[in-house]
């Protein structure tokens, strides 16, 4: 039989932070900190033969109410002399012993451990099935484990700063502190489920991996702001990601270890030097007009908000390099030939003509104005196709925010017909479709890879989905690669930073290596990016 004991355990004279810091609880029992509520005038348990009185306070009669009453689903029948059925409040510990005797009266020791067990599991939030399981304390193995698959306030608050704060952190400090009972919570951001470790002394906060988790909510219900160290890691993350789409051979200090030299023999067919580039998406394609896109805004990114890159700056030089040096091979390799399409006239031709109608392309962009013309999703995510939409999303964004940076400067606004619209509206409107990329959507899912709780694992990438060369140096011939598109299995090389094609216009998202249209990253989905992470980074 399982003895529970009710009463209230006071540590005046420790503090939460420092009873954290102790390895275990032998000096917190040893000094003689934990007392219960005695009434004894002694302060001190009565002698052996008397009954110690206690003070019981509301919470203690109402967790023995509700202990009590759950027992008696499963005790036989008391004989009650014509008593009334007790009520609430009206039970006091003896009435609790009484019932966990008649629990006992016709059951065997583990019929009556699975009893408290059931009355256990039932006091927990409808909704919140859980299950005991075997757990590692100290070196020692013991049952001391409940798993809740699906915790129901995580779920229906999608906060990790309501979990933690509101949940967590009061939770492990009751336990530990009021009853003296250790207990430890690991929530699950990913799956929603959370495993409670009783004896398990928890970590300091400050070192606790939960209280490091960026926030994941509903467009609607900002339970968290992205900071600007949020903002700075996915720039990282976001130059990083270039590094997996090189071709070539790589330099020593590439960081992306996975990636190995490719395309040594390049141009080698023409008898001239085209080794070099971008890969532009998940498959092992050079095309030029997306590259040279790429490299223009990603330079017009460092051009605009390179001030605010700090230590990424070089990073992001790096990354403009790399492909600008592919685009010089291809267009000197031979006298008056261009080994990739021509773009610069048509692209300068587009821009002047943005340039022109700059305020009607604004107007149309932000709800509410009379011109306003572009599509959202419920979410509030801009979309303009079923293919890689979120291309459209980043290059619109830093188009927005270079706009609003010229605006701001100028002390202007642009008008919308009735309406006006400020640099500050522009940059708001900017950062929503940013924040819903990192992960505040509906399906409180980050569309950049490695980047917060929970994101893709089945990116439609060559590279990040076989086995890399550097673990698997054998040879993977073209058809043997299908079983590794086909398989359930997260990529094995991590893509850090990639940016995937999206949600579809109603916030759904399909994690498939087959859907190409959402899980396939590219170059020109990237790049402009770059440059809005850098400005948030610092304004945030």
């Amino acid at each position: 039989m399982v003895v529970l004991c009710f009463q209230s355990i006071h540590s005046p004279s420790i503090s939460y932070s420092n009873f954290f810091k102790r390895q275990n609880l032998d000096e917190y029992y040893s000094r003689g900190i934990i007392r219960c509520g005695i009434a004894e005038p002694s302060g001190q348990p009565a002698p052996m033969g008397q009954k110690t009185k206690y003070n019981d306070g509301l919470f203690e009669k109402a967790f023995m109410t509700l202990f009590a009453r759950k027992m008696e689903k499963f005790a036989n029948s008391p004989s009650t002399n014509g008593q009334k059925k007790k009520g609430w409040f009206d039970y006091d510990y003896e009435s609790f012993v009484d019932v966990s005797r008649r629990v006992m009266q016709g059951r065997n020791r583990s019929q009556q451990q699975q009893v408290v067990r059931e009355v256990l599991l039932s006091i927990l939030p409808p909704g919140a099935p859980a299950q005991v399981m075997e757990v590692e304390v100290n070196g020692v193995k013991q049952m001391s484990g409940v798993r809740v698959k699906k915790c129901r306030y995580l779920e229906n608050s999608g906060c990790v700063g309501m979990c933690v704060n509101m949940c967590k952190i009061p939770t492990q400090d009751f336990f530990t502190n009021e009853f003296g009972l250790p207990l430890t919570m690991t929530p699950n951001f990913e799956d929603m489920s959370c495993d409670m470790v009783y004896g398990q002394v928890p970590p300091p906060i400050e070192e606790d991996p939960a209280s490091k988790q960026p926030c994941f909510t509903d467009f609607f219900l900002f339970c968290y702001a992205f900071t600007s160290q949020d903002y700075s890691a996915a720039l990282e993350k976001s130059i990083l990601f270039f590094e997996g789409q090189r071709s070539g051979k790589l330099p020593s200090n590439q960081r992306l270890a996975w990636r190995g030299n490719s395309g040594l023999s390049d141009g080698s067919g023409y008898h001239v030097d085209l080794v070099g580039g971008y890969y532009d998406a998940g498959d092992n394609v050079k095309f030029g007009l997306p590259m040279a896109y790429t490299t223009t805004l990603l330079a017009w990114s460092v051009i605009e908000f390179g001030s605010s890159m700090h230590t990424q700056l070089e990073n992001a030089k790096a990354a403009v390099r790399w492909g600008t040096d592919y685009l010089l091979k291809a267009s000197t390799a031979t006298p008056n030939t261009l080994y990739v399409q021509g773009f610069l006239e048509n692209t300068v031709q587009e821009f002047q003509i943005y340039k022109a109608h700059s305020d009607n392309y604004i107007c149309s962009m932000i709800p509410g104005t009379p011109n306003f013309q572009a599509q959202y999703t419920p979410g509030g995510l801009l979309y303009k196709g079923s293919g890689s939409n979120l291309q459209y999303v980043t290059s619109s964004t830093l188009l927005l925010l270079t706009y609003a940076k010229y605006l701001r400067s100028n002390g202007g606004i642009t008008s919308c017909g009735t309406s006006i619209i400020t640099a500050d509206q522009i940059i708001k409107h900017a950062k929503q479709q940013v924040d819903y990329i990192l992960g505040q959507n509906p399906a409180k899912m980050s569309y950049m890879v490695g980047f917060g709780a929970r994101y893709p694992q089945h990116v439609h990438h060559r590279g990040s989905s076989l086995p890399s060369v550097h673990t698997n140096p054998g040879h993977i011939g073209c058809n043997d690669g299908f079983q590794y598109l086909h398989s359930g299995s997260p990529n094995p090389n991590l893509l850090t930073g990639a940016i995937l094609g999206g949600p579809d216009d109603r916030d759904n998202f399909a994690d498939d290596r087959h859907n190409y249209q959402q899980s396939e990253p590219a170059t020109y989905i990237n790049a402009p990016i770059v440059g809005v992470l850098a400005f948030f980074s610092a304004t945030a």
